[in-house]
């Protein structure tokens, strides 16, 4: 799994590096500090999975989200940010984010899903499917409608 790590903090950058180092997976972890960078490194790398900050240097993280997703196959994009309002939450999901989580309190919560994800990437780095969007992979969260991935049992921010 090769993953991108597009935010303008060093310490934030390097503390998701040291946790994603436990996860067998991963194959190679580079980090943007800003949007110039970022598009850098997508061309480059041509990650399986971003983690992605809105606030960058330059340009809003919000802005690099529809380019993204368009790619084929579109990474899994894990919106990680302290701008966490729910405003940002629904722009980000209407924009294609697959998680959203708060910097400041969910941080270990972000890291289920990472785990989490290694399964995806393994599954498709296999050729066997695609990164789960059926009901058997998720499972609803009754008192917002929102979906979540089994992996991250106490997720609510996750869209299907």
């Amino acid at each position: 799994m090769k993953v991108l790590i597009i935010d303008d903090s060093a310490l934030v950058r390097e503390r998701i590096a040291r946790m994603l180092s436990e996860v067998t997976t991963v194959a190679a972890v580079a980090g943007a500090a800003d949007w110039g960078q970022a598009l850098e490194m997508l061309r480059s790398l041509d990650p399986d999975l971003v983690i992605l900050d809105l606030n960058l240097a330059g340009r809003s993280g919000l802005d690099l989200l529809p380019q993204l997703k368009s790619k084929k196959p579109a990474p899994l994009v894990i919106v990680f940010t302290n701008h966490s309002g729910p405003e940002y939450a629904n722009r980000c999901r209407e924009l294609g984010a697959d998680f959203f989580f708060d910097k400041s309190t969910e941080f270990e919560l972000a890291f289920e899903v990472l785990r989490a994800a290694r399964a995806w990437m393994t599954i498709e780095s296999r050729g066997v499917g695609q990164k789960p969007t059926d009901a058997a992979a998720y499972s609803p969260l009754p008192e917002s409608g929102a979906r979540r991935y089994r992996g991250a049992a106490r997720s609510r921010k996750r869209w299907a």
